[in-house]
């Protein structure tokens, strides 16, 4: 009997270390995804002011900007989601290990 209580115990632990492990990563993901931003954002502003760069190179660079820009955000949007559901089974895996 003392053996699996202290089994419990170890995987309760083991389950909260990986908890723990994987909230990092997703505060890491979106620290990650605010700094693309940042810098999407200010590169869009350079691009704005112009630069002496011909309208039409402008406009395709914007346009190549904006759809590396949409797919930056699905693809961090994708990362976090899967993150996310990764932690949520952890906490069920948790909830289960305190039961017994």
């Amino acid at each position: 009997k003392q053996w699996y209580q202290r089994r419990v115990r170890e995987d309760k632990l083991a389950v909260l270390r990986e908890l723990v492990e994987r909230s990092q990563d997703i505060l890491r993901a979106k620290e990650e995804k605010a700094l693309l931003e940042k810098r999407i954002q200010s590169m869009q502003s350079q691009m704005l002011q112009g630069g002496g760069v011909n309208l039409e190179q402008s406009k395709i660079f914007k346009d190549k900007l904006m759809k590396e820009h949409q797919r930056l955000q699905k693809e961090y949007s994708s990362r976090l989601q899967d993150l996310e559901r990764e932690r949520q089974g952890l906490e069920e895996d948790k909830q289960q290990v305190e039961r017994y």
